[in-house]
């Protein structure tokens, strides 16, 4: 039996549409309509910057997955490929436990956190990170030209691809392209956009839909 067709996991995503993750196991990225799966490349001030990852999630590689809300993702197994450089994501196949719970002080790792359709990284005072999942370790961040007090802030996701940055934000509905739609990544027409989903507006900006 080919590798790719032996399942590999469910994933569950939220009700806004996003999921951290770790497999042991390198995994294809489903064909799913929506579905758009990302590791952290580096960060600036108040963001960190994303990626996609397309093809094959190389094994032990934790990864932001953003999709249809509500949605449960199969995923398959794949022979594992290179690693991802750069990455800054930490994640765990197994439970792990000792992370700092004082939350007086520096937080030891920052946790996604899902408020409304908006997904962001926040201190995380937890001591226990569970199996499968991601987090953004503090001593991933680069802190340069930041003030004490950004350690303890949230930082919101933005797209970089190909040198172009483009924050994560809500847009009107109908409101962006020649004819009023909003576009998927494939640059077909929407005319009734999801909250939680990428779209393109006009201008090739990516946005998120509240």
């Amino acid at each position: 039996v080919a590798a790719s067709a032996v399942p590999a996991a469910l994933l569950a995503l939220s009700a806004a549409g996003w999921s951290t993750y770790c497999s042991p196991v390198a995994l294809p990225v489903p064909v799913v309509h929506g579905l758009h799966i990302y590791y952290v490349s580096s960060n600036q001030a108040d963001a960190v910057y994303v990626k996609e990852i397309t093809g094959t999630i190389p094994a032990k590689t934790p990864v932001l997955i953003n999709g249809a809300a509500s949605t449960t993702i199969t995923f398959a197994i794949a022979d594992d490929v290179t690693a991802i450089e750069g990455n800054k994501l930490m994640g765990t196949t197994m439970r792990r436990n000792g992370f700092s719970t004082e939350t007086s002080g520096n937080p030891d790792v920052y946790g996604l956190k899902i408020s409304g359709t908006n997904a962001t990284f926040v201190p995380a005072y937890s001591a226990t990170l569970p199996a499968n999942k991601a987090v953004l370790p503090y001593d991933n961040i680069d802190f340069s030209g930041m003030s004490t007090e950004a350690a303890t802030n949230a930082f919101r996701l933005v797209f970089d691809e190909e040198g172009t940055t483009t924050g994560i934000a809500a847009a009107p509905k109908r409101n962006v392209g020649d004819n009023g739609l909003l576009r998927d990544r494939s640059g077909r027409d929407v005319a009734y956009p999801i909250a939680g989903q990428v779209y393109i507006k006009s201008n090739g900006q990516k946005i998120i839909l509240k």
